[in-house]
């Protein structure tokens, strides 16, 4: 009896032994997955930021130089028909010279 007594705790103590070993070898390997998993996240998580900031700047770019464009054609169209303007203003008065000069009423003994 006394010796089935000893070998039953000694069992029952092995049997503990085991069981922690084994939950702390599973908490273990969990704790590792939990962290390869996190950490995997991470990853993906800043990739997506980078690809979707890296997308956003693109646009931004393509929207600035779009913009900048537009803005180059208008001061071009504008600057040009300010000119064709400006010349026609000019040409207009060079006709209007012209004919004062060639009018008889532009003596200046006729003036008096």
């Amino acid at each position: 009896d006394k010796s089935r007594d000893k070998r039953d705790r000694s069992q029952s103590k092995d049997r503990d032994k085991n069981r922690d070993k084994r939950d702390r070898s599973r908490s273990k390997d969990r704790d590792k997955s939990r962290d390869k998993r996190d950490r995997s996240q991470s990853k993906d998580r800043d990739k997506n930021r980078d690809k979707r900031d890296r997308s956003r700047s693109k646009d931004r770019d393509k929207s600035r130089d779009k913009r900048d464009r537009s803005q180059s054609k208008d001061r071009d169209k504008n600057r040009d028909k300010r000119d064709r303007s400006r010349s026609k203003d000019r040409e207009k008065v060079r006709v209007k010279e012209e004919k004062r000069s060639q009018s008889p009423d532009n003596c200046p003994y006729l003036d008096q």
